[in-house]
């Protein structure tokens, strides 16, 4: 496989990893991370994807609308010293906009203004299937996209 091939698979995986991980996001969490989130992420990032929505579920957080939220950019991520077993990574810059966020009680987690964030996924292949998976996913808000 070509450079290109590979990053091209590497978007494609990240693209459907982002739209999966949507769906749980927009359906307030989840106990337990649907089993599709393993064709396109494997652990450590599983179990660090798996708590934050486990902790979103059990806060009881809601979105009262369907946001809209997408990927603006996404490109390769050259960096020095990749976390170990990188083969490949990926920076993306995903928008979510135009639907709060609510806890039961009524009180505001987060208003449907535009919100930024800047995310990073290093990639392997999974020796369990063979397949080229997100392994570390990380990410911060942001105020502008640093992908040129």
């Amino acid at each position: 496989m070509t450079h290109d091939q590979l990053l091209d698979l590497a978007i494609s995986q990240y693209k459907h990893l982002f739209d999966a991980i949507s769906d749980v996001e927009f359906h307030g969490g989840a106990m337990t991370l649907p089993p599709l989130l393993g064709v396109y992420m494997m652990d450590p990032a599983w179990s660090a994807v798996a708590k934050t929505y486990r902790d979103e579920f059990v806060s009881g957080a809601y979105f009262t609308s369907m946001p809209d939220s997408h990927i603006t950019a996404i490109a390769e991520l050259v960096i020095d010293d990749p976390p170990t077993g990188t083969l490949i990574a990926v920076q993306a810059c995903e928008l979510t906009q135009g639907a709060a966020q609510v806890y039961p009680d009524g009180v505001v987690y987060q208003d449907g203004s535009p919100t930024l964030v800047y995310r990073r996924g290093y990639l392997r292949i999974d020796p369990t299937d063979g397949a080229l998976k997100v392994f570390i996913l990380n990410g911060d808000k942001a105020e502008t996209c640093p992908i040129n």
